[in-house]
């Protein structure tokens, strides 16, 4: 994997130290220290490759270090050099970032009754630990105990994440989200480039960067985010149509969801998908669903718990599968989604819609074709919906995140392909050079241009390839529903 890097300016020798628990976090922290190399082009501190005696931990590693990250685990802090190195942080102003490990039993509520606790906690879990302590800073433990509290409140708010079991691109959104802190932490502004050399806007890889059709700037895609996050409905509509002018309208993908639960959430993700194509994404529950679905070129599915019985997700889910339409299903996490119980659902769904609700089994067959009953949709549902892996997307994810999803979305997305071509027969030379100058760089249009046999005359072979493949016309689709 070769990931975008910065140009990070070091103060020492080391960009960051790894400060980890081994017997937690030791392949994850080889990992990390692999990829923060590649991104940062400055060596990174891990004691299992720099050092080789404890005693120089603290002289050789956090005294030379730009910035600490902290690989966040159930029993971190109670391993005592752990413990020395957030203090040596306290006293020498090194930025400490906590890194997060998913399934890794850590919760800053538990390390604040730890840390305000510290010497109790310590002596129950870790005796041995304790006495390392005194013998190192003495009995009185007050500094290293401020030490811990204010890391954890100057990370608690939005701390990463890290995941090892996700994705190739949302593990590089991750890391760039540990980048990220450590610039700012740093006081530096961490402008990414691509392996070959080209700035890349934020949270854009050079695969999706080709789909782009207009330029946006960092500070309003942030803006859209985290407005579209919070505020209500209408606000949302307001600032997204104010932040980005979509021209071309089409709908490229259509977002299935149970418009009760997962609403907001289909419109940020509408928003960013809108933004990275230059075009329109349809939100299912309107009137006009087929319609919608039959102009598009992929699915979007938000699982969420009402999903399971809601009769016009239900009906968008099975049209898209019947139509073979390439589907990513996004697992909202957090909404109680439960991918048993929607087996369960799927193999007799008339008795478990029927069981939510008197008419949703009625409402469903209402919507359907004469010669499709609530079984026979149940059944595909069953058979192909619940076979697709699915992604997990966290509302609180940072901006990183959110691309790194729009990645995978548009990597599944059918490739472009040629639609159409003509022949141009120009007048004279003169007139094939001034067209041929006349060709920008950066025009969707591929010209070929060939010499005839007749003396005086040329060809021009003029290949235009669409932003869209072939399909039959849609109407209109506005960025909100």
């Amino acid at each position: 994997m070769d990931p975008p890097y910065i140009k990070w300016k070091q103060k020492h020798i080391y960009a960051c130290f790894l400060s980890h628990y081994k017997m937690e976090s030791a392949s994850d922290a080889r990992y990390m220290h692999d990829m923060l190399r590649k991104m940062l082009r400055t060596p990174v501190f891990l004691d299992s490759s720099a050092l080789s005696d404890l005693r120089e931990l603290i002289t050789q590693g956090v005294h030379k270090s730009d910035t600490l990250v902290l690989l966040a685990t159930k029993s971190v802090l109670t391993r005592p050099w752990c413990l020395l190195e957030l203090l040596e942080t306290a006293r020498k102003k090194v930025p400490v970032i906590m890194v997060v490990m998913a399934n890794g039993g850590f919760t800053f509520e538990s390390a604040r009754f730890f840390a305000v606790h510290l010497e109790r906690e310590m002596a129950r879990l870790n005796p041995a630990g304790l006495e390392l302590l005194h013998q190192r800073i003495g009995t009185d433990l007050r500094e290293l105990q401020q030490a811990v509290l204010q890391v954890l409140d100057e990370n608690e708010r939005r701390p990463v994440t890290f995941n090892s079991h996700v994705g190739d691109n949302t593990m590089v959104a991750t890391m760039k989200d540990v980048v990220e802190k450590m610039a700012l932490a740093t006081g530096q502004k961490a402008q990414w480039i691509d392996v070959q050399g080209s700035k890349l806007r934020r949270g854009h890889s050079k695969k999706a960067a080709k789909y782009a059709r207009f330029r946006i700037s960092k500070e309003a895609i942030e803006s859209i985010y985290h407005t579209i996050s919070q505020r209500s409905s209408q606000r949302r509509t307001s600032v997204m149509s104010k932040s980005c002018q979509v021209h071309n309208k089409e709908s490229d993908i259509f977002i299935c969801c149970c418009r009760e639960d997962a609403l907001s959430h289909a419109r940020v993700l509408r928003s960013f998908l809108s933004i990275r194509l230059g075009r329109g994404c349809a939100i299912g529950g309107s009137s006009d669903t087929s319609s919608h679905v039959a102009s598009s070129l992929l699915v979007v599915i938000l699982l969420t718990n009402k999903l399971i019985y809601c009769p016009s997700a239900l009906f968008e889910a099975w049209l898209s599968l019947r139509r073979g339409l390439p589907i990513v299903t996004l697992a909202i996490t957090g909404v109680g989604y439960d991918f048993s119980e929607a087996s369960a659902a799927f193999a007799n769904l008339p008795a478990a819609l029927e069981r939510s609700a008197p008419n949703k089994a009625a409402e469903l067959q209402a919507l359907l074709p004469p010669d499709v009953t609530v079984a026979q949709v149940g059944e595909l549902l069953y058979t192909c919906l619940t076979s697709i892996i699915a992604t997990s997307w966290s509302p609180a994810a940072s901006v990183n995140q959110v691309h790194a999803i729009v990645d995978g979305i548009i990597a599944r997305m059918p490739k472009r392909r040629m639609t159409s071509m003509h022949t141009k027969f120009p007048s004279s030379l003169h007139k094939l050079s001034l067209s041929s100058r006349e060709a920008s760089p950066r025009s969707t249009q591929r010209t070929v241009s060939s010499r005839t046999h007749s003396p005086g005359s040329s060809t021009k072979l003029r290949l235009r390839w669409r932003t869209s493949s072939v399909r039959s016309p849609s109407p209109e689709v506005p960025l909100s529903c």
